[in-house]
């Protein structure tokens, strides 16, 4: 158990939140419905970087979107592991389906 909490504590430090406003995404119309937050991750420097694949009025390829964060620096926050990434992109999914339904 003692093992667990320096990784527990390691990966709260990792952690950053994110810097788009949330509130004020645009709405890009794909099958079904609408996309604001469609989004992925990849690792950088040791940190997973969520960023939005949903953004100027397209759908981005996952290079694109890793571009366009690497040119505005916008991200949906920084994780410790690409789980915590994925299981914040899905509570935000959840979030934002409600805020536009």
């Amino acid at each position: 158990m003692s093992r667990i909490i320096p990784y527990l504590v390691d990966s709260l430090r990792k952690r950053e939140a994110g810097n788009i406003n949330l509130n004020n995404r645009e709405k890009i119309p794909v099958d079904g419905g609408y996309a604001t937050v469609r989004s992925m991750s990849f690792n950088e420097d040791g940190k997973e970087v969520l960023v939005p694949t949903a953004a100027d009025g397209k759908i981005l390829s996952d290079q694109q979107a890793v571009d366009k964060y690497r040119t505005t620096g916008q991200h949906l926050g920084k994780f410790a592991t690409p789980h915590q990434a994925t299981k914040y992109a899905e509570r935000l999914h959840h979030q934002q389906a409600k805020q536009y339904e």
